[in-house]
């Protein structure tokens, strides 16, 4: 293999290249192997207190949560039967990418509530003031693969939402999204009553 320090500036940034596009594709094989894992997931479900799962996200997060300066605010969340590795799931990617999509000299923020029972389903929503999206991508969004920026621009596979999609489906839940662009958006799980212990 030949020594780095004898390559030209070209053959340098071919290189450097290289190693950014094999570890675009380890996360993206990484995540593709978790989209997998819950298309086939025949788990037991158990009781999982929501508060708990998004507290521990957040301190899981630490590090890349003070790099960013960033504010996740929460409140008491319902407790449901589901699938606490799911959930984890879910609520690690919303607030990853509320800061990964958030403005220049803006301090990201993402606040997670609870909203009141509506035709049936008890919505927990997530609300950033990140980049926006635009309308008309709503619906792709939520596609495996489907990205809004360019790797040069936002790092990721573009499985995230996919995968919080799926975990809504395995939980007999929808999730939806309104956004303003240029102040942020609000993600909506909606999740059956019947899920719902408090």
């Amino acid at each position: 293999m030949a020594d780095r320090g004898n390559l030209t500036e070209e053959q340098k940034e071919l290189f450097e290249g290289a190693v950014q596009t094999l570890e675009r594709m380890q996360v993206l094989i990484s995540d593709l192997l978790e989209y997998g894992v819950l298309v086939d997931q025949k788990a037991p479900e158990d009781a999982v207190v929501m508060t708990d799962v998004v507290a521990e996200i957040v301190m899981d997060l630490k590090t890349y949560l003070s790099e960013a300066d960033a504010e996740i605010a929460f409140g008491t969340l319902p407790t449901i039967q589901g699938h606490r590795s799911q959930m984890r799931m879910l609520v690690q990617n919303m607030i990853s990418n509320a800061v990964a999509y958030r403005r220049d000299d803006v301090r990201p923020r993402m606040m997670i509530t609870s909203g009141a029972e509506k035709d049936g389903m008890i919505p927990i929503h997530f609300e950033d003031n990140a980049c926006g999206i635009p309308e008309d991508q709503f619906d792709k969004i939520f596609g495996v693969f489907t990205r809004l920026f360019r790797h040069e621009e936002i790092s990721g596979s573009g499985v995230g939402l996919a995968v919080c999609k799926r975990v809504a489906l395995n939980h007999d839940a929808t999730i939806t999204v309104t956004s303003t662009m240029g102040a942020g958006s609000r993600f909506t799980l909606h999740l059956p009553k019947e899920r719902c212990i408090t």
